[in-house]
């Protein structure tokens, strides 16, 4: 799990203060209270979505609760049909990601990693696509 250091040492500084000691304790105590209270949701493989047609991000690896890396994915038209043998008049259309032409990888920082996050990308803003904070 991947959670923020940072606050971990704050929290850790902070049981020292009030038990009054410095026991190795105390540094586990704040990795378990921070992989509880200040890890992200977005994990490996997660898509990022904006617009229409819609361009996905694929993460490829989280840095930090802030800081992920992305491959850019083009999208494609796809069908599926949804009556078999009734031939191919009956079915629906979807965009999915196109992995035959997919971008380079880059580093990307993730706002609002705790709530509903999203990636900035100069003018456009991508959503995550496959989670109930959609």
């Amino acid at each position: 799990m991947v959670f923020d250091k940072r606050a971990a040492l704050q929290i850790r500084i902070g049981l020292n203060r009030i038990i009054g000691n410095k026991n190795s304790i105390n540094t586990q105590i704040a990795n378990l209270i921070c992989e509880y209270s200040h890890s992200t949701i977005v994990k490996k493989a997660f898509m990022f979505e904006y617009g229409s047609p819609p361009q996905y991000l694929c993460v490829a690896r989280v840095h930090s609760p802030f800081w992920v890396t992305c491959l850019r994915l083009p999208s494609r038209i796809a069908f599926y049909q949804t009556a078999i043998n009734i031939g191919t008049n009956f079915g629906h259309l979807h965009w999915k990601p196109d992995w035959l032409h997919c971008g380079n990888y880059c580093k990307k920082r993730l706002f609002d990693p705790y709530g509903k996050p999203f990636i900035k990308c100069r003018n456009q803003q991508y959503y995550l696509n496959n989670h109930k904070y959609k």
